[in-house]
């Protein structure tokens, strides 16, 4: 039986690379999900499968989680080529087979996936942009698996109905300020531009724009909805916390979690420091908050950053963090014979290793380091048993030349901070409010290393007492390396926070400079 099985996977993965196309190049992880145990979400919330191998949540079908537990069973079987985890993300479309579960309108050009039950103020049935985006993301990866185009066709009308307003019965509302907002609950005046849902839309409808170029509306409104995002972020921040939605309910802690996978997912997409700038203000507020929620959580007691306790008298501290850092080293595997070789890197790394056997070296080698095909410069050093290439600019290629009878030898690994418990950022506090006029400079003194992407983020009060009422916004910042000249006239408060991408990191003499 034991073979049987195995046989089986091999078929099945080899009949999915034989089948996969260009197309299949355009979605990326769905990392939000990347920390949830799929096992573990079947068995919280009263979830089973049915006969069909649908999902079910306390024997009632829910859109929503059917579409997570088929991206989740997707994600599983590319990662490792089981054929359960494709048994599972095929199965669950076999709820969008089932034409009862679903709403055609506007003469059948587009679908929207009810919600058949009243909800607070909103009377069945009615419609999320959230499930609405979240099912397009399953359907793209279910085509993927099978190129069943029936699945791009479904994934076309549900995107057509959630582009549709909320006086059309869609899912398009209007922020404050008069920008779309893809709401998770429409027409509902009592939970208005819930941020969290409106992501998993987002991500939805750009997946579906990669995948249908040609409908000018929806890349728009992708663009017009993204760009509302990250001009009003900071609206849903107090100064020591963030909202759920512009009705200034703050998040719990189950949600500032997920609102911070979120966001790293919509980095690998966008690749828009904005929205790492805003993960390190969270990660900040959320450092020791954990979650008890989630229980399919795979790190519960993840900490997405760390705080350095900065000792202000010493001035100076040593963040080492080596032994969970070389846990987190992934190793790259390379079928090279020729002594040139390329590796890519998914995941953009600040850190390289080529290891080798002790008491051995590589007598010549060149090593070349590039981010989106320009040069990136390299610092080099060596162990007994490794070369280690560290980079102050994080690289996406690495190029490795050395005889050609030594590769066998050596083992290349990249850092990945996925692969481990280690916090992704690390922050500190600066002593502080400092009175600061209008026009006069700021910038940073002392000695620091390896302090990948440190960013000195600020807020102003009108006086001592009042600065701590102000929150800290995304586009409030300079880097560390850089300065700023003062905006405004006040009593300034500071923090720091960088990117975890090295063995250890360290700081010496750090003092905040004013200068006319």
């Amino acid at each position: 039986m034991k073979w049987i099985l195995i046989f089986i996977n091999l078929i099945i993965v080899a009949l999915y690379l034989f089948s996969s196309n260009s197309l299949a190049q355009t979605l990326k992880p769905y990392e939000c999900l990347e920390h949830f145990s799929i096992e573990s979400y079947i068995n919280q919330d009263s979830r089973s499968i049915d006969s069909k191998g649908i999902i079910t949540q306390k024997k009632q079908y829910h859109a929503l989680t059917v579409s997570f537990y088929g991206i989740m069973s997707y994600e599983n079987f590319i990662k490792t080529g089981d054929s359960i985890y494709y048994r599972q993300a095929i199965d669950q479309f076999n709820y969008f087979r089932d034409s009862s579960k679903l709403i055609y309108t506007n003469g059948d050009s587009c679908i929207g996936l009810p919600y058949r039950y009243d909800y607070k103020g909103l009377k069945a049935p009615w419609f999320s942009g959230m499930t609405q985006g979240a099912a397009t993301s399953y359907l793209l990866r279910y085509y993927n698996l099978t190129k069943d185009e029936s699945a791009l066709i479904l994934s076309e009308k549900i995107i057509r109905f959630m582009l549709k307003t909320e006086s059309e019965g869609g899912t398009i509302g209007r922020t404050k300020e008069g920008g779309p907002w893809i709401e998770e609950y429409p027409s509902y005046p009592k939970s208005k531009s819930v941020l969290n849902g409106f992501i998993n839309g987002l991500i939805g409808l750009k997946e579906y724009c990669d995948y249908f170029p040609n409908d000018i509306y929806a890349k728009e409104m992708h663009d017009s909805c993204y760009r509302e995002m990250i001009e009003h972020i900071h609206l849903y921040d107090s100064p020591n916390w963030t909202a759920y939605n512009r009705n200034n309910h703050p998040v719990r802690n189950s949600y500032m979690r997920y609102q911070l996978e979120e966001f790293d997912h919509l980095y690998n997409i966008y690749h828009d420091e904005r929205l790492r700038r805003q993960m390190k203000i969270w990660s900040r507020f959320a450092a020791g908050k954990y979650d008890t929620e989630l229980k399919f959580l795979i790190h519960p007691l993840y900490d997405f950053s760390q705080e350095i306790l900065y000792e202000v008298n010493a001035k100076n501290f040593t963040f080492d963090c080596s032994e969970q850092f070389f846990e987190g080293l992934r190793e790259i595997p390379t079928e090279a014979k020729s002594g040139k070789i390329k590796l890519m890197i998914p995941q953009k790394s600040n850190y390289f290793q080529i290891g080798f056997q002790k008491g051995k070296t590589i007598r010549k080698f060149r090593v070349k380091a590039y981010n989106c095909f320009r040069d990136i410069n390299l610092k080099i050093s060596e162990t007994d048993s490794s070369i280690v290439f560290e980079s102050k600019e994080p690289f996406d290629e690495i190029v490795v030349r050395v005889k050609r009878k030594e590769v066998k030898n050596l083992r290349f690994a990249v850092y990945d901070y996925k692969q481990c418990a280690l916090p992704q950022f690390a922050w500190f506090n600066l002593s502080g409010p400092v009175y600061i006029t209008k026009g006069q400079k700021i910038s940073v003194d002392g000695e620091m290393i390896n302090l990948t992407n440190g960013v000195v983020f600020y807020r102003v009060g009108r006086n001592e007492k009042d600065t701590k009422n102000y929150a800290f916004r995304q586009n409030n910042f300079f880097p560390i390396e850089g300065g700023m000249v003062a905006n405004d006239t006040g009593f300034y408060e500071f923090f720091v926070s960088y990117d975890l991408t090295h063995p250890f990191s360290s700081v010496r003499d750090f003092n905040i400079r004013v200068s006319d």
